[in-house]
């Protein structure tokens, strides 16, 4: 079997899948520009870690990759991923179960809500359980914590790109052809 009919094959698969998938029936546009919304927000919402991770870099004894993740590590270390993870989930509501005029309907409703649902409780037990200082496995919350924050990156990634994918072209040279026609269509009708 040569590569192409193993990846058509491969991608027929993931196709079908109810959360994942549509990702193959975006466009690199459409990728890109969901990367550039995600990453901007999440630099500029997650600022307070960058901080405390450079600061706590700046005071450590090691000046390698160890002392920075060391200095991660500890800026993270009271739960803050799980608030993270949560706030991140937040606007999934929205983007699933609003259709702006001219959308198509959203691919994957059902699956992103469950799935944003059970991340953000389990997210606000965990960070509750870590905070209150109950018996309970720090070195399992903290990869917990890691684990909730990349699922909860993933499905607003899946779900802003969706919203983008669904929505009707909105590009303004588009939105200027379509203005030039309407004003075309009405000079001819009006003269």
């Amino acid at each position: 079997m040569n590569a192409r009919i193993f990846f058509e094959r491969a991608t027929g698969i993931i196709r079908r899948l109810p959360l994942v998938g549509r990702v193959f029936e975006c466009g690199l546009g459409e990728h890109w520009k969901t990367l550039e919304e995600l990453s901007s927000g999440l630099f500029w919402s997650m600022l307070p870690i960058w901080v405390g991770t450079y600061i706590a870099f700046l005071k450590g004894p090691l000046f390698n990759w160890t002392g920075l993740r060391g200095a991660f590590g500890g800026a993270i270390e009271g739960g803050e991923l799980f608030i993270y993870a949560a706030a991140f989930l937040a606007p999934i509501s929205w983007i699933v179960h609003r259709d702006p005029p001219g959308a198509g309907e959203f691919p994957s409703k059902l699956a992103h809500t469950i799935l944003t649902a059970v991340l953000t409780v389990f997210s606000a037990i965990s960070f509750a359980l870590q905070r209150t200082g109950q018996a309970v496995n720090p070195t399992a919350l903290h990869a917990l914590s890691i684990i909730f924050f990349w699922l909860s990156l993933f499905l607003i990634y899946l779900a802003t790109l969706y919203h983008n994918h669904r929505l009707p072209a909105s590009l303004p040279e588009e939105m200027r052809s379509q203005e030039d026609r309407f004003l075309n269509e009405y000079r001819k009708r009006h003269q």
